[in-house]
């Protein structure tokens, strides 16, 4: 667990110092953002496309039909209605 301290102003006027115990153990990665360590897997175009497939298919209720030469290009099929 990390742990913050924050400078908080009181109504009253006066600063005190606040300490708060975080949820997570933050990991800063080599770009300095925040990172947790089990989401620092770059997915891969495989799993990227597999994902772009169920959200279509969870968003229209169909299965894209890939068109193109683009691997990144889907369209709805029309017979379904949609």
């Amino acid at each position: 667990m990390s742990i913050k301290t924050t400078i908080v102003h009181m109504p009253s006027g006066k600063w005190r110092l606040e300490t708060r115990q975080g949820a997570w153990p933050i990991n800063r990665n080599w770009n300095g953002f925040n990172t947790w360590p089990e989401y620092d897997h770059k997915p891969t175009k495989e799993e990227v496309d597999v994902f772009a497939r169920e959200l279509f298919k969870a968003m229209f209720g169909v299965e894209p039909i890939f068109i193109g030469m683009e691997d990144d290009e889907y369209e709805y099929d029309s017979r379904a209605g949609l």
